[in-house]
């Protein structure tokens, strides 16, 4: 998982739009889905502040949007911010 975060954080942050495009559109709807499961389960243990899932689900809706052309300015932030989390992640994974 945390290998598509490094990914999904790449894309966003250097804003691949040409040969890498259509990933824009499958990475999104993963992360988006990954954002939405890790909030949804956080709800369920009553975990009310899982903020790596808003990133998650956030990230994922600007990759989406990135796809249908509607890129703003602070895009690169959630890049980063993928980035790094997803860099945390495979490494405390080991």
């Amino acid at each position: 998982m945390s290998l598509i975060d490094i990914f999904g954080g790449l894309l966003i942050f250097f804003n691949f739009v040409s040969f890498l495009h259509i990933f824009l559109l499958y990475l999104g709807i993963t992360i988006l889905f990954k954002g939405i499961m890790s909030v949804l389960y956080g709800l369920e243990k009553r975990f009310y502040l899982d903020f790596l899932g808003g990133i998650d689900i956030l990230s994922g809706l600007l990759l989406i949007f990135t796809f249908f052309g509607l890129p703003a300015g602070f895009v690169w932030i959630f890049g980063v911010l993928l980035l790094s989390k997803g860099i945390w992640s495979f490494l405390f994974a080991l």
